[in-house]
């Protein structure tokens, strides 16, 4: 049977077998130019996207620095015996500024244990309350601020004359797997118990922080706190 005789016409139509890798590259990106102009435009809009909003956050967060380190300054100012309720009010305003306007801000969070010790030092032990309970839930992550914020709510118990959830408050401080303020924790637990007329209860929290924290700058005060017990 003859062999049929491929005609050069028809071998210059066929497609070459042995382009190398670059050539297909392009041929596939030039079949397909619509589709990657696509994909580029899609690309920038989403980059653009991206940077807007972290602009605006850098923005958002740059200004509640300074709302808050202008509220801290003046209630650090005033943080002694003689108060002035005038500017302490302009402190509130601001950190209340804080939560309200710039709630996506970091330090926002921070505005609510502010807005705490402020109310504690007017005395309004419920508002205060209020304002470390949130920080607590804002810092929930956080076991150390956590901590902090018992410590300062315990406190306001206690100067309600709730010396029940003072010392529970307390109690959840020890408990919590942060060693964070136990000391300062044990020291109020025992000194409450005492308070609270149950020094029997003092004695062993005040012989097992002599034990845990044989090296504690407050060991010479649970020495003597213990001698005094002693003798009663």
């Amino acid at each position: 049977m003859p062999k049929t005789k491929t005609s050069p016409k028809k071998i210059a139509k066929t497609p070459d077998e042995f382009l190398t890798f670059t050539e297909r590259c392009y041929l596939y990106v030039k079949e397909h130019i619509r589709l990657f102009q696509y994909m580029v435009i899609v690309f920038l809009a989403l980059l653009t996207i991206y940077l807007g909003i972290t602009a605006y956050y850098n923005h958002i967060n740059r200004n509640a620095l300074i709302i808050y380190n202008k509220a801290f300054y003046i209630m650090a100012k005033n943080m002694g015996p003689d108060l002035d309720p005038k500017t302490l009010k302009k402190s509130d305003e601001s950190f209340h500024k804080l939560i309200t306007d710039y709630s996506s801000a970091r330090i926002s969070d921070l505005a609510y244990a502010e807005l705490g010790y402020l109310k504690f030092k007017e005395k309004k032990w419920d508002e205060a309350l209020a304002y470390y309970k949130k920080f607590m839930e804002k810092k929930g992550k956080y076991q150390h601020y956590k901590n902090l914020a018992r410590l300062a709510i315990s406190a306001c118990y206690e100067e309600k004359g709730d010396f029940k959830s003072a010392i529970n408050t307390l109690k959840s401080v020890l408990e919590s797997g942060d060693e964070h303020f136990k000391q300062i924790a044990m020291l109020d637990l025992g000194r409450l118990y005492i308070a609270s007329g149950n020094a029997q209860k003092s004695k062993p929290i005040l012989k097992e922080f002599l034990k845990r924290y044989p090296d504690s700058p407050f060991r010479p005060l649970v020495e003597a706190r213990l001698k005094k017990m002693q003798s009663m």
